[in-house]
């Protein structure tokens, strides 16, 4: 209608014609639109599953943006993040892979190592027993026996296998080594931890100190009153077994024996007070005079005399 009513007018006006020609075309684009919606209408489905599962994933994805930063692109960032330590993570699997493929050869030579190891130490031990009963007898523990007794460590899970048996190895090998004491001729031998008294207990220690100076890594050796125990003569033997291991390492020795400060290189003086409440300790290196007034207090007790100064004085000057 719109159209005749164009073409009408169109008689009177030649421009309303044009206008009449594009309102066909829109017209047939109209009806082409709406004949690709019906169809399109006609494609859909109803399917309630499908909805929700988008709606799930949706609710997913809001899930990680509230997680990992707030938006889609942190959570892609993230998923960077752990695409990298995935494939980190297969390649350990590969190396890991590599590394089980070489346990064999790995473990038969560490196998060869060990029993090599425990074959010098069984070799050697009988040779260190000697050393330290001839170092306790010079420590006026005469009659005394020491032994070096060593067994395979135990691994209940199956362990290294050397020499055809089972054992447990560490960094130090498939041996386990324990002390073994008998301080008195006709005892039996004894783990050195149940039957050594303090003072002999200092005196296996410093032996065994002695007779390793020359191999032992350690630079510094701290005994702590390894007098405990000893007096007289004997104190002046571990003194002077100290002076001999204090000629390759360096020693620190804690003592309240005469015989054995006597013969230090140098003198420190400790003393333990409270100021304020709180405990304080002061360290003083002795000089020459204050040496002979503290070996003869050591001497003498509080009492320091003209007697146990000249005492002290003589000690210090036969030091060698």
């Amino acid at each position: 209608l719109a159209a005749r009513k164009l073409g009408e007018l169109s008689q009177v006006d030649p421009s309303l014609e044009q206008m009449g020609r594009l309102l066909e075309e829109c017209q047939v684009q109209l009806e082409e639109a709406g004949r690709e919606i019906q169809s399109y209408h006609r494609s859909l489905e109803d399917n309630p599953e499908r909805l929700q599962e988008i709606e799930e994933r949706l609710a997913g994805i809001n899930r990680l943006k509230r997680k990992y930063g707030g938006s889609v692109e942190a959570v892609l960032e993230r998923l960077g993040e752990i695409n990298d330590e995935v494939n980190k993570l297969q390649a350990g699997e590969v190396r890991l892979a590599d590394i089980d493929g070489e346990l064999p050869d790995v473990e038969g030579k560490l196998s060869r190592q060990a029993a090599d190891l425990s074959r010098l130490r069984q070799e050697c031990r009988r040779e260190l027993e000697k050393k330290i009963v001839a170092e306790l007898g010079r420590l006026n523990l005469p009659g005394s026996s020491f032994e070096v007794s060593l067994r395979r460590r135990e691994n209940p899970d199956g362990g290294l296998s050397v020499g055809g048996e089972r054992c447990g190895v560490d960094e130090s090998g498939v041996d386990r080594a324990e002390f073994l004491l008998s301080a008195n001729p006709g005892e039996p031998l004894k783990p050195l931890v149940r039957v050594a008294s303090g003072g002999e207990l200092s005196r296996v220690m410093l032996a065994i100190k002695t007779v390793l100076a020359d191999v032992d890594r350690v630079p510094t050796l701290i005994f702590d009153e390894v007098d405990i125990g000893i007096g007289g003569r004997t104190a002046r033997m571990v003194g002077d077994r100290l002076k001999i291991v204090a000629g390759r390492r360096q020693v620190l020795c804690v003592t309240h024996l005469p015989q054995i400060a006597s013969l230090a290189d140098s003198h420190y003086n400790i003393r333990k007070s409270t100021k304020k409440g709180r405990a304080a300790i002061a360290v003083k290196a002795l000089g020459e005079k204050e040496r002979v007034e503290e070996i003869a207090r050591m001497l003498g007790g509080r009492k320091v005399t003209s007697v146990t100064r000249r005492h002290a004085a003589e000690m210090l000057e036969h030091t060698d």
